[in-house]
């Protein structure tokens, strides 16, 4: 297992200088937002190029690139959906990005089957690409639980599609995060660790999230990917300690 960093938990602060803070707290690879990517290098043609060369000079790698989510109730809406996701794939690839995540919509039936429908549709286009595919769990999403998994995966074959599993909104949903783990371990693609005290986000090992029992449970599953910290306290005048301290208590542990 690998630490990784979102650098969505450093705000508005511009790519380059995100990758700098990861590498200063000791990360080696980052997740991305594309969205946030697209906004920032918005000459299509030079965006794989210049996101490549800054991954280059910080040495990191990317843990995996979030794509949005899917949230059709009509089959236009899923159309329309799919093809802006997969226009990002190529240049995902060209950055060196081996996963995608993207989200579920609203808890109602018509997400559950539209989602089913698009990512049947995503990992046969992405592994074209050569890219796997992860579905994340939210709270208050159609993927909220193991159940939920379950359900979207049923019947589901392809091997390059699998989840982001979230440990923070398992907690947030009162979702034992090693049941996930039990239920989906061979289709675990990537791991976001945070740790909260009630609902308040706190930093890793100072909240009710038993950390160092999750990643036994990932050890046993054998699981090799990358695990990634997200969702810290956020008080933006102490995030670079904060994101440091994460990665020395984590970093403990995995070792």
């Amino acid at each position: 297992m690998e630490l990784g960093c979102s650098l969505g938990m450093f705000g508005s602060v511009k790519l380059s200088e995100s990758c700098a803070k990861a590498t200063r707290a000791g990360f080696r690879y980052v997740e991305l937002d594309w969205e946030r990517v697209c906004r920032e290098y918005s000459v299509e043609s030079r965006r794989a190029g210049v996101v490549r060369e800054i991954l280059s000079e910080y040495d990191v790698a990317v843990a995996g690139v979030n794509v949005g989510r899917i949230t059709a109730e009509r089959t236009d809406q899923l159309l329309l959906q799919v093809k802006e996701i997969e226009k990002f794939f190529e240049s995902i690839r060209e950055i060196g990005a081996k996963l995608v995540i993207l989200a579920g919509g609203a808890r109602t039936l018509e997400n559950f089957n539209y989602l089913r429908e698009g990512l049947r549709t995503l990992a046969d286009d992405a592994m074209v690409y050569g890219l796997d595919v992860a579905v994340a769990n939210q709270i208050d999403t159609r993927l909220e639980n193991g159940q939920d998994f379950e359900a979207v995966f049923r019947g589901l074959v392809s091997s390059n599609v699998g989840i982001c599993a979230d440990v923070y909104h398992c907690h947030l949903a009162a979702v034992n995060a090693e049941d996930i783990f039990r239920q989906m371990g061979n289709r675990i693609k990537l791991v976001r660790m945070g740790d909260l005290m009630g609902t308040v986000p706190v930093l890793p090992g100072q909240g009710e999230i038993e950390i160092k029992g999750l990643i036994r449970n990932l050890r046993k599953l054998k699981y090799e990917g990358n695990i990634v910290v997200d969702h810290l306290p956020g008080r933006d005048e102490k995030i670079d300690r904060e994101v440091e301290q994460a990665y020395s208590y984590l970093q403990g542990i995995i070792s």
